[in-house]
């Protein structure tokens, strides 16, 4: 059985007000805090949601379940330091942002920090180099039509 964790996500906007987002990620039945890659394109809008390690490295996956069309594909235990790249397109604007986890704290508590540490939107910003192969998977990943696959895991 699972339960459901709210990550916290503090970013600042340009006038340095804080912001908060909120994504969904649960707890694996041994208390493990997880998060799946998910997303995928449809007609004129997409999304998608990858992780992977400090260092920009695809992850292993701790399950892949069968794929639903834009949907969970893999799940990860996340840790402290990882990277959540969370982008989207629209028939306007297309856009990506990276933020990395600051702290997890021990289960049943179910607020999870981060800080944004890069954006990209409409062909400018500042992704950090060593996330250029989970950023080039995340876009791959919305614009796939129907997507029912993994795009940025450890074989």
């Amino acid at each position: 059985m699972e339960q459901n964790v709210n990550l916290i996500v503090e970013e600042k906007m340009n006038n340095d007000i804080p912001r908060i987002d909120n994504f969904e990620i649960s707890r694996s039945k041994r208390g493990f805090p997880v998060m799946a890659e998910r997303g995928g394109g449809m007609s004129n809008t997409g999304y998608c949601t990858i992780i992977c390690d400090r260092d920009g490295k695809a992850l292993k996956p701790m399950y892949i379940p069968k794929g639903s069309c834009n949907g969970n594909h893999a799940l990860f235990v996340v840790k402290r330091g990882h990277y959540i790249l969370h982008g989207g397109h629209n028939s306007e604007h297309d856009w990506l942002k990276v933020f990395q986890i600051n702290s997890i704290p021990p289960a049943p508590l179910t607020k999870i920090k981060a800080k944004m540490v890069g954006e990209w939107r409409d062909g400018d910003g500042n992704i950090p180099k060593k996330l250029s192969k989970a950023s080039d998977a995340a876009w791959r990943k919305m614009y796939d039509y129907h997507c029912r696959s993994c795009y940025y895991v450890k074989e």
